[in-house]
């Protein structure tokens, strides 16, 4: 299962080949057939059974979710339109809980190859998006890299959008005229998704110093940079979440250790040699220059009010999808009413206010669970820039990394609270399973390598206190 679950999850950004098309509209493409062949293994593995605990945590989420797509079912219906993407959000709620149970297995699994599996999702991802666009390229008669410098030269956005993404993208299943450039936000959110899951394992099964350090780093820098030339707003913005929580907890703690060091460095000359070469340049006009497009979902979350407010209560489909408001809840109640715009209210503030109990407890967090609140940010900034009242499947799996994850820690720290009121003592440590042991192992062997110890989290001497030895978080 580690080795599926790796392997499918790397293909998720492949959202532009398509592998089947339907009569009545929509279609199949590989990265909705790799997670559907996953969630069907984990669910003939595992079951149900381990999904109970995350049920009943995501309780209000997952019941707002039921309801608010078999009101839409019935409205569509009702409209005399097929239903189609109601029912593609109720096989993604089931996708989320299966993913959220393989997640929750790898973190309480006493064997450590399921996790340091799991750390080689991002650089397969990494290899897999290159992959696509070379292929893409080469079909469609694209020079990526003379496209970037010129995108680069002239400061302008919209080159790398459309004479790369949009001519990329075509050919597999679409047609140039119908590829849109905004495809680029899922599929980038894909390969961001993996760079989480990546940095997630690293911290509980740490990359050993040498080759394997150097993979990490090397995909870690790889997938910035890839994040920041898909010029997606909402996936940058996600994507730098991340490292701003790390500042900030430093910060707030008072505790810098010589992997963060190392990473304040790293970052810093990734930043010179970004804005010798143009990028930052470029970045500037893409967010506070080409305005238009903030112009337009202004305009068209106008025109989201004003059609809530004719039609409060069954709402008017946007059938050309060129009046989105970009915006999950408003959206969904313009296009299916009350019943419906409600419970994506609930969705949204339930996403949004578990995010918030964990940046409010930013100092107390391991490193492990770091990760995970950084995670939050792409499904949260997404559902208030994508248009349709929908979540992607990019969101539900992220979701369901999240949660399985989160379960799984709550459920670790109430096992180690349970033993240490047992014997009468608060518990110093968890138990030394075989994950914990090779967790151990590999910052018992970053001590005895000068050059690696920060990336494993050693402090430096004189610095070492009562508080656990941080492990690697990005």
């Amino acid at each position: 299962m580690r080795f599926l679950g790796v392997f499918c999850l790397s293909l998720l950004p492949l959202q532009w080949f398509v592998v089947l098309g339907s009569p009545v509209g929509g279609n199949i493409r590989v990265h909705q057939l790799a997670i559907l062949v996953l969630a069907a293994a984990i669910i003939l593995t595992y079951g149900f059974k381990q999904s109970e605990e995350i049920i009943y945590r995501f309780r209000v989420f997952l019941i707002a979710n039921a309801y608010m797509y078999m009101i839409w079912v019935c409205i569509t219906f009702y409209q005399d339109m097929i239903p189609l993407d109601p029912f593609e959000e109720m096989i993604y709620m089931v996708i989320f809980l299966s993913i959220a149970v393989y997640f929750f297995q790898a973190a309480t699994s006493d064997d450590v190859r399921f996790v340091q599996t799991l750390r080689w999702t991002g650089p397969l991802c990494l290899l897999v998006l290159i992959g696509g666009l070379i292929v893409g390229s080469i079909q469609n008669h694209v020079d990526i890299v003379g496209v970037i410098a010129a995108s680069i030269a002239a400061a302008d956005p919209n080159i790398i959008e459309f004479q790369l993404f949009r001519r990329v993208f075509g050919g597999f299943g679409f047609e140039s005229d119908d590829v849109r450039a905004n495809f680029r936000h899922e599929i980038f959110g894909g390969l961001l998704l993996s760079l989480f899951i990546t940095g997630w394992a690293a911290t509980k099964a740490p990359f050993r110093p040498g080759r394997e350090q150097f993979v990490y780093r090397m995909t870690m820098v790889g997938g910035t940079a890839m994040v920041l030339l898909s010029l997606s707003r909402s996936i940058i913005i996600a994507g730098a979440v991340w490292p701003v929580l790390l500042v900030i907890r430093a910060l707030l703690t008072g505790r810098i250790s010589q992997r963060n060091q190392l990473t304040g460095v790293l970052v810093l000359i990734a930043a010179v040699v970004a804005g010798v070469f143009g990028v930052w340049q470029l970045l500037y006009e893409r967010f506070f220059e080409s305005t238009a497009s903030y112009d337009t979902r202004a305009g068209n979350a106008g025109l989201a009010l004003q059609t809530i407010k004719e039609n409060f209560w069954i709402g008017k489909p946007d059938l050309t999808g060129e009046t989105s408001a970009h915006n999950f809840v408003l959206d969904a109640w313009s296009g299916a009413g009350a019943f419906v715009g409600f419970p994506a209210l609930i969705v949204f503030l339930s996403i949004v206010l578990l995010w918030a109990t964990l940046l409010l407890r930013i100092e107390t967090l391991s490193d492990e669970m770091l990760v995970i609140c950084a995670a939050f940010a792409l499904p949260s900034i997404r559902m208030v820039t994508q248009g349709g009242g929908l979540l992607a499947l990019v969101e539900w799996v992220t979701l369901g990394f999240i949660a399985g994850a989160l379960v799984a820690h709550d459920r670790t720290e109430r096992k180690d609270s349970d033993k240490g009121d047992d014997k009468g003592e608060v518990p110093a440590a968890k138990p030394q399973s075989q994950l914990v042991q090779a967790a151990a192992a590999a910052r018992a062997n970053a001590r005895l390598s000068p050059t690696a110890a920060g990336d494993n989290g050693v402090r430096p001497a004189g610095s070492r206190g009562a508080s656990a030895v941080q492990r690697t978080g990005r």
